[in-house]
This record gives structure tokens, sequence and C-alpha cells, in this order.
């Protein structure tokens, strides 16, 4: 897949984040369902042990894993948060883009003047691409939230296009490159202004006993 700096810079903060819920939750099996192009599974599932990655949760047995979760899926597809729960046994975490960052301008901007469908993960229902929202979906379906938030938080705002993109290409042309774990320090200030400046929004919730 290509991965810009920004999806880069998502990934290792997200995977901070999943690293702390792992250690306090202690998932035993992990299934991250539906996932698409946006995301690599063996990237955003390497702290865990044992995990297994889907493109769809049907047909998948109730009450199996301990943990489900997916990226920027359930504010396009919200019959997703009842499949998610009768897969879970325990847990349920979900992540959205954040529709308060101003970068959505462009990115609306973007697909107003180049067209075609857009296959971004920002797109989908905007009252659940908020903080408020993913949690009132999560209550809609009797999950206990247990800690919610902001994640990847860096010092640009979320275009969701690239700059070629922008320029005009069809396609998205991305330099290979490395992040230090280090430029994450950037979050430390930036994640107070997390209502804007987060492109990510996530709950985690718990079924009940």
């Amino acid at each position: 897949m290509n991965r810009g700096i920004g999806n880069v810079f998502r990934e290792l903060s997200q995977e901070r984040l999943m690293r702390r819920l792992n250690r306090l939750y202690r998932f035993k099996n992990v299934l991250q369902a539906p996932y698409d192009h946006s995301t690599d599974p063996e990237v955003d599932n390497k702290m865990f042990a044992t995990y297994t990655a889907s493109t769809s949760l049907k047909n998948l047995p109730d009450n199996s894993f301990d943990l489900v979760w997916n990226f920027g899926f359930v504010q396009r597809q919200l019959d997703l948060i009842y499949d998610m729960v009768r897969v879970s046994r325990r847990y349920v975490l979900a992540f959205v883009p954040n529709g308060l960052n101003p970068g959505n301008i462009v990115h609306w901007a973007y697909h107003k003047v180049y067209g075609g469908p857009c296959d971004h993960p920002e797109r989908g229902d905007r009252r659940f691409m908020s903080l408020p929202g993913l949690n009132s979906l999560f209550q809609t379906v009797n999950l206990e939230v247990l800690e919610a938030g902001y994640v990847d938080a860096p010092i640009w705002f979320d275009t969701a296009v690239s700059l070629a993109e922008v320029a005009g290409s069809s396609s998205k042309k991305y330099l290979k490159f490395q992040l230090p774990e280090w430029l994450l320090s950037v979050e430390r200030l930036t994640m107070p202004f997390g209502k804007i400046m987060a492109h990510y929004v996530y709950s985690l919730g718990k079924k009940e006993s």
C-alpha cells in the first residue's frame, strides 16, 4: 500500500495507544474487521500475540474474539456495530475520522473539483465523526464506554489526500521513508487541542455482563 507521512504518523500514534490498551485489558485474541486499503493489518495488529483480520464480520461466530475493532468504518456502515458486538466476547474498539478537523475543507474541495467517488476513510455519517457521536453510537448497543479520546494529532491538518492528488494527479504518490518514533513527542503539544488537531477519534466499549 502507499504510505505517506500522514499514514506512518497515524500508525505510530495508534500503535502507542493500542499497546497501552493491551497492557490494561490483556486482550487474548483480537479481530480487525472489516479492513480495507487504508490499513495494513500486519502493522496495526503487531502488538497482539494472536489476531485475525477479515474484510467482513458476516458469518463469524458469536462471542468468538476478546476484542473486535476497525478503523474508519462504523460511521459509514452504522449496522456494523451490531455485528461487532455480536462477535465480541468482551470489548469493542472503533476509530472514526475527526469531523471537526479543518483539513476536511481541503478534502471536500478536492472531490468537488475533481469529482469521482471518495475511497478515503473520511466519509460517512458526520453525526458519528466526533467523540460525543461515537460514544452515543456505542451506547445505543449497550456498550459501556471505558475510555474515549483522540489519536493521530500531528502539526498538520488531515486533508485525507496527498499533495500529488491536490495538484491533480489521479493516483497517490508518496516518498518511501521511516519516521522516527520520537516525532510522536509533537503530540504533547497538539493533543491538548485534539478536538481540532487530531485526525481520528476512538472509543473503547465493554459488553454488558
